[in-house]
């Protein structure tokens, strides 16, 4: 909870509560509107190197339900959740000079001077748009997120009970506010501990809709932090799941696309950081 724009009331708010307790950080409608249509791709370049070569859109697409699956800890999943949000916090206005964050033709959704992120640390104003971290077991690490090239200052982490993190990461989701939203689904214990233990999904087929639902609707970016070992109930509806494994060693991952909506060739290959951390 001590990372960005932190807020412990968010554990029980509501979405009204939500937008209200945001106030000028909602979108605007024309950013809206933007986002429900020319849907804005996210490229990792700036973070990792290899990733953008392998994903179907050529980066983390807005609107949809992604997973990244590694095994506990391990595997780079936080590496490329971070460089996900980095990505998603560098668009500017489609009226601006084009950013090079989403190639050299892409521009990000319309994002206006009311709609930029606000410290609440002393109210000076950011813009760009926000992210959020849905992290139960509140194990960020600020420091090496920022080191990433993650702006905390535009980066909300929730710390909800595990038994409320479906519904509370739905009504993130669906509030419209966040460019991208990332949520740890499983506890992070690893796969031997996470098998004795007898470790479930704390996020429920109903949540997954919802999320799936809301990503679209809204056009954000909803990645899931899963534990590849988790036992899993009916399929999710995720657009894109990626396999994360640590076993390149100091050359980085190895990610597999295992899922695509597109049904096109699942590609593999070693992505690998460019900041050491």
């Amino acid at each position: 909870m001590g990372l960005g724009l932190a807020r412990p009331a968010l554990k029980g708010m509501g979405l009204d509560a939500l937008r209200s307790e945001l106030g000028s950080l909602l979108v605007t409608p024309a950013a809206e509107e933007f986002r429900r249509g020319d849907r804005q791709v996210f490229s990792t370049h700036l973070t990792l190197r290899g990733l953008d070569e392998l994903l179907p859109d050529g980066g983390f697409p807005a609107g949809a339900l992604v997973e990244l699956s590694a095994v506990g800890a391990a595997g780079g999943a936080t590496t490329v959740a971070v460089a996900a949000l980095v990505a998603a916090q560098q668009v500017v206005s489609r009226d601006a000079a084009p950013s090079n964050v989403g190639g050299p033709s892409q521009r990000g959704p319309a994002v206006s001077r009311d709609a930029s992120a606000m410290e609440f640390a002393g109210g000076r104003e950011r813009t760009g748009p926000l992210v959020a971290w849905i992290a139960p077991e509140g194990n960020l690490h600020g420091p090496a997120l920022a080191a990433l090239g993650l702006d905390l200052a535009r980066c909300l982490v929730v710390a909800p009970p595990w038994e409320k993190l479906g519904r509370i990461a739905a009504k993130v989701a669906e509030s419209s506010v966040f460019a991208a939203v990332v949520i740890d689904v499983h506890p992070l214990l690893g796969a031997r501990s996470a098998v004795r233990r007898g470790a479930r999904a704390s996020v429920d087929d109903r949540a997954l809709r919802r999320l799936a639902v809301a990503a679209e609707a809204t056009g954000t970016l909803v990645l899931l932090r899963s534990d590849r070992f988790v036992p899993k109930g009916l399929p999710w509806p995720t657009a894109l799941r990626l396999e994360i494994d640590g076993g390149a060693g100091e050359l980085g991952w190895t990610v597999q696309v295992a899922k695509d909506r597109h049904g096109g060739a699942r590609g593999r290959g070693i992505v690998k950081p460019l900041v050491n951390v």
